[in-house]
């Protein structure tokens, strides 16, 4: 299902999730200037959901990481996306909320934004973390060994996406088939433009997605309603708490 939801609050039965997948504001999007370019679109460098001071971010992860502690099952993996200097607090806030750090991990975009000013290398990497809730969690791979922790994707092109820190479908398909299995519930508080629903859906995991910008939050409905070669339409409503637990099976 597709909801209007608040990070901080999940409407769900504790230890409900086998996966946590979400992708939260970076706090980076500051800059209300944005950068020129001749002949194309400017690089907008603001968002007023991803304002926020570095404190304000911690406190946003700290609530966060609470509560999908609570909701996770023992053995449930969380991955996190967040800008990459500030790794080492998400660590710091996931291990304080009682999640076990496994490692960083990288999503390499293959057609990263072309370089305006040549004075550093050209950005092409997002990180995230995975923690898992404190034992062994689910891991599809045969052979560990030759899965790096490095995925490569293609990042959506502006014409194709509707978030504008939108995730390859790809690479959420891949985390869901490796440390998810059919059946199992998967989480994302800040679902955006509905990725993980989408690939959720289509992997045959169920999912509950939430969101509080009703503008994406529509776009993640019809996404996920219109997925081709996936069972059952996702909804948004606004939905009662109850309610909202008997819709996905924890009434």
């Amino acid at each position: 299902v597709i909801i209007r939801s608040d990070a901080r609050r999940v409407p769900l039965a504790s230890e409900s999730v086998e996966l946590i997948l979400s992708d939260p504001p970076y706090g980076v999007l500051t800059h209300t200037q944005s950068l020129a370019r001749t002949g194309i679109a400017d690089i907008v460098r603001y968002q007023e959901w991803d304002n926020l001071t570095l404190e304000q971010w911690q406190e946003l992860m700290l609530l966060s990481f609470r509560e999908w502690y609570r909701v996770a099952k023992v053995g449930a993996t969380c991955y996190c996306f967040c800008a990459g200097e500030f790794l080492g607090y998400l660590r710091e806030i996931g291990e304080y909320t009682g999640w076990r750090w496994r490692m960083p991990v990288y999503f390499h975009m293959t057609n990263p934004a072309p370089k305006i000013r040549f004075v550093a290398f050209q950005s092409s990497v997002q990180s995230f973390g995975m923690f898992v809730k404190e034992c062994t969690a689910t891991f599809n791979v045969k052979n560990g060994g030759l899965c790096h922790n490095l995925f490569e994707y293609a990042s959506p092109i502006p014409s194709q996406r509707s978030h504008p820190t939108q995730k390859s479908l790809g690479l959420m398909m891949d985390l869901i088939r490796i440390s998810s299995n059919p059946g199992d519930m998967v989480l994302d508080t800040f679902t955006g433009s509905g990725t993980t629903g989408e690939a959720a859906k289509l992997l045959g995991r169920r999912y509950v997605c939430g969101e509080l910008d009703w503008g994406y939050l529509r776009h993640a409905q019809w996404r996920t309603t219109n997925v081709v070669g996936a069972e059952g339409p996702g909804y948004v409503e606004d939905l009662p708490l109850m309610k909202l637990l008997e819709g996905v099976g924890y009434g």
